[in-house]
């Protein structure tokens, strides 16, 4: 129904936060990923991208199902990162679409190949201008280290990018600021000790 009416606003809304409900359950992402969920909510970002609650509920799913390396792989060849970074950019005041925005790029950056296609798109930028705007959301800390510790695994290139980055300053005062997050203590000392 979703693809048959792109325009109306409404049932896509409605349509991809049954979706994310749905993807709250581990064992419904494979029915999600083999009817062509990830092309169609990819579909909804690009015909809604003004809407941050179609971003919010599509990167909800997106986050869910790319735990998972073949759907890591589909997400990134569809257009998937770029789509993210898109909503990043278009809603970057919105915490929720942020979060679930800098998680998709943290599980898509498990794969090395994606290390690249991420800095290139300006992953980079997209996840330190979240962190920056969103300070006090510990996930958004947590999910843009994690994002940026995997990023700095990549190829010559994106460690460029990285290191000519103003990563560090973000990076430490995520740590000053969640000293009770492991993860965000975890990562970011991962991360600026590889720096």
């Amino acid at each position: 129904a979703m693809q048959q009416h792109m325009p109306a606003g409404k049932l896509v809304q409605e349509g991809t936060g049954l979706l994310a409900s749905l993807a709250l359950k581990r064992e419904l992402h494979g029915h999600i990923v083999h009817n062509s969920g990830v092309k169609v909510l990819l579909m909804c970002m690009f015909h809604h991208a003004s809407r941050p609650e179609v971003q919010f509920h599509a990167l909800m799913v997106l986050r869910c199902v790319t735990v998972y390396p073949e759907v890591q792989t589909a997400v990134a060849a569809e257009g998937g990162v770029r789509m993210t970074l898109l909503a990043m950019k278009n809603h970057s005041g919105a915490t929720q679409v942020q979060e679930n925005a800098i998680a998709v790029l943290l599980n898509l950056a498990q794969l090395a190949q994606n290390r690249a296609l991420i800095a290139r798109e300006g992953g980079i930028t997209g996840v330190l201008l979240g962190m920056h705007q969103h300070a006090t959301n510990g996930a958004v800390q947590e999910f843009g280290c994690g994002a940026l510790c995997l990023l700095a695994r990549g190829d010559g290139e994106t460690v460029r990018m990285l290191t000519d980055s103003r990563a560090t300053p973000i990076v430490q005062a995520a740590m000053q600021r969640h000293p009770d997050n492991p993860r965000v203590q975890q990562y970011g000392a991962a991360l600026l000790g590889a720096k």
